[in-house]
């Protein structure tokens, strides 16, 4: 890990990549802080398994973009279950 190494965090939606898919989903994609390096990445696929909450939709980092895919009703939960998984990532990044 780069001993300047910031806490990547959430910033605002990406309306232009975001849209909606079939049956009331959504894929969402939301601007990253910075550009996470392929570790982070890796821990962040972890930490987001590890999480238990239902439902638990799909998310990734692609693109130096997080992408999440749910309904509409369910995206504020989603957040909020992201950003613990974020804030756990960027622990276990630093502890590297």
């Amino acid at each position: 890990m780069p001993a300047e190494f910031v806490d990547i965090v959430i910033q605002e939606i990406d309306e232009t990549e975001s849209y909606r898919r079939s049956g009331g989903f959504w894929e969402k994609v939301f601007k990253l802080s910075s550009d996470p390096d392929v570790r982070w990445i890796a821990i962040f696929q972890e930490a987001w398994s590890e999480v238990e909450q239902f439902p638990k939709r799909h998310a990734r980092i692609e693109n130096h973009r997080l992408i999440t895919v749910c309904l509409e009703e369910e995206l504020s939960g989603q957040m909020t279950a992201l950003t613990a998984a974020i804030e756990q990532t960027n622990a276990r990044y630093r502890s590297l």
